[in-house]
């Protein structure tokens, strides 16, 4: 029957399956990590009702029987009682068995297949990226897209099944239709494209990452509309950002004391010269906020790591492909009208680290 329900709705090999005599059921506890799993067995599920009907006359014993098993209102009696007496007497005597081979069939190939598509969904799996953790919350899924790409379609089905129900726990109420159009975006020629998924998830493209999260007014780290923010940064302290949920961590230090390699990639960590910081207090008035954390402005401009010239933060982002919709809420440290720093991206040539350097300015951006 459930073989039956599946095919005329239209199934995968998963859903062709029918009923399994054993499976594992999980019970879910924080971080979407299963907490419990414990087997389910239907010991009767290989025979038929008149087998099991003969088995209790031998035995002396009567059946109950459910009423609602015969109302022909529901669409599993409707083939229980009306579609597999017609295809038995019209089409094939035998189809019970067929059907039942072939479910037995299509589920040892779907359990190779899920074998399959698990290795795929770790190796396709981004988890540890500063990038990354600018674009995604800390609870989603993110999927490198060029490794995705590289496998076959009916694993990538799979791998995009498996990335929801790592999200929303079950995918039963993700559709063909859901996978085909994640499929469309992924292939498409758009960068960035965003898709409403079951469960309250949503599913993104931002160029080169898949993105699995909750479709909600909140893109952790930076929520989805904001106005424009300014905080004075405590150094050395902690500074709460609440217009993002997030905190900036500085620290000073004498350059002496850090190891040789240590350095960091002006991502999510930076280092300054501290004294070419101050230098730029200078030209600022009295009132003036020396450090400030803030979102970008019109006409933005600053050096980046590694360049001579100046660019506007505009066209830094447009190059760097951020996200049109992400752009307004990328953090920056500023000193007047000085960028030191785009959280998640890079750091100010200016005021870099050199040789000559003897104090420096450590900051860190963490996250909710």
């Amino acid at each position: 029957e459930t073989v039956l329900m599946n095919l005329i709705r239209g199934s995968g090999s998963t859903g062709l399956k029918g009923i399994l005599s054993v499976r594992d059921i999980k019970f879910f506890g924080t971080a979407c990590k299963p907490k419990l799993t414990v087997k389910s067995i239907r010991p009767l599920a290989g025979f038929t009702r008149q087998q099991i009907e003969a088995f209790l006359t031998s035995k002396g014993l009567v059946p109950r029987h459910d009423s609602t098993n015969t109302d022909i209102r529901y669409f599993r009696n409707r083939i229980r009682h009306e579609l597999i007496p017609r295809l038995e007497s019209d089409y094939n005597p035998n189809i019970r068995v067929g059907l039942s081979r072939t479910a037995d069939v299509l589920g040892a190939e779907s359990e190779y297949l899920d074998t399959v598509a698990q290795e795929a969904f770790e190796t396709c799996r981004v988890r540890d990226s500063d990038r990354v953790k600018v674009l995604a919350a800390s609870e989603s899924v993110v999927l490198d897209r060029v490794k995705f790409q590289q496998f076959h379609i009916a694993v990538q089905r799979r791998v995009l099944r498996q990335s929801f129900f790592e999200m929303s726990r079950e995918t039963g109420d993700l559709y063909f239709t859901h996978c085909e159009a994640m499929l469309s975006l992924i292939e498409g020629d758009a960068p960035s494209a965003v898709l409403a998924l079951p469960n309250g998830l949503r599913f993104r493209r931002v160029y080169q990452y898949l993105i699995f999260e909750v479709n909600i007014n909140s893109r952790s780290p930076f929520p989805i509309e904001i106005e424009s923010f300014v905080y004075p940064l405590a150094v050395p302290g902690k500074t709460f950002i609440a217009a993002l949920n997030t905190e900036i961590m500085a620290e000073l230090g004498d350059i002496r004391s850090r190891e040789v390699g240590t350095l960091p990639d002006g991502r999510l960590e930076a280092i300054f010269d501290y004294e070419k910081v101050e230098g730029a207090f200078v030209d600022l008035s009295s009132e003036a906020l020396p450090l400030t954390i803030r979102n970008r402005r019109q006409g933005d401009r600053f050096q980046p790591y590694g360049m001579r010239g100046t660019k506007k933060i505009k066209d830094f982002m447009i190059d760097t492909k951020v996200p049109r919709d992400e752009r307004d809420r990328i953090p920056m440290l500023v000193c007047g009208d000085e960028v030191l720093w785009i959280v998640g991206y890079t750091t100010s040539e200016p005021f870099k680290i050199h040789p000559g350097t003897r104090q420096y300015l450590y900051l860190r951006y963490v996250s909710d």
